[in-house]
């Protein structure tokens, strides 16, 4: 039997270019029966040996920012070729990525709310320890915000619409195929204690520093010193990102 095969199909209707992700290898053949497309297939062990194309998962809620970033890879005349996955879920794009091999792994947050922002980085918090943990296969994770602008590693590099996919392409070659001339994750997932797993939950629920104080029978400082603890282990640059996270968002991600 031949497995992880397919990882994406090209087709060109009425001369448009469109994106179907298959995930097993017996869809594609009902797929390639069905509709009588040719498809791009190759071994995990092939899946980036292919000249500059790439397979890129792009985990974005919203169905019109992957729509209006796959337009702008359609607009590129370059050779080179990255084909987009739509990924909807951190779930889903971890599964993918398990298939697929992917290069990279681009989350775009829906908007520039702090609460999105700090979904997403909890997004590739998870991803990259599993990555770590060799869970899946390791990619690159960037956190694409609506001007463009990427944040790899905190590292901001600002993207535009005429050399996106070259840049993209670049940051796949380089960081995949040059590990060692790169610097280490600098953000590393850790669980939480028991106590500070109590403290979060009080925290998301609203309580603020003196009541929970006071419920855990604890002092200020105790409370401030897990709650600084808390923002490092799951990867948050401040406290602001804390208050707005809350409780469902937090658990969606498995953090605790």
């Amino acid at each position: 039997m031949i497995k992880h095969i397919c990882y994406y199909i090209k087709i060109h209707l009425n001369d448009k270019r469109g994106f179907i992700v298959i995930s097993e290898y017996t869809e594609f053949l009902l797929f390639q029966k069905k509709y009588k497309v040719a498809g791009n297939a190759g071994n995990a062990g092939n899946a980036g040996n292919a000249g500059n194309a790439g397979i890129v998962i792009v985990l974005t809620p919203c169905s019109f920012l992957f729509a209006g970033l796959r337009t702008i890879f359609l607009q590129d005349k370059l050779s080179m070729s990255l084909t987009l996955v739509y990924s909807r879920t951190l779930k889903e794009a971890l599964c993918q990525q398990k298939i697929m091999k992917a290069k990279l792994i681009i989350i775009a947050p829906e908007s520039s709310n702090p609460t999105k922002i700090a979904m997403a980085r909890l997004a590739i918090i998870k991803a990259e320890h599993m990555m770590r943990e060799q869970v899946i296969p390791k990619a690159r994770c960037l956190l694409l915000d609506s001007n463009l602008s990427i944040n790899v590693s905190d590292k901001e590099y600002q993207l535009t619409k005429n050399s996106l996919e070259y840049s993209l392409a670049l940051i796949a070659e380089y960081y995949i195929q040059l590990p060692r001339q790169l610097p280490k994750m600098n953000k590393i997932w850790l669980p939480l204690s028991g106590s500070q797993q109590k403290i979060l939950a009080l925290l998301l629920s609203g309580k603020d520093i003196t009541t929970i104080a006071d419920m855990l029978n604890i002092t200020h400082q105790c409370v401030h010193k897990k709650r600084n603890a808390i923002i490092k282990k799951i990867g948050l640059r401040n406290k602001v990102l804390l208050i707005n996270l809350h409780e469902k968002i937090f658990t969606s991600l498995n953090c605790n």
